[in-house]
């Protein structure tokens, strides 16, 4: 995995998080 792939991953986890 690269990274950004990595920091997509997170984004998705926090965005469902908040909903």
């Amino acid at each position: 995995l690269s990274f950004i792939h990595l920091l997509a991953l997170q984004l998705s986890k926090v965005h469902e998080k908040l909903e």
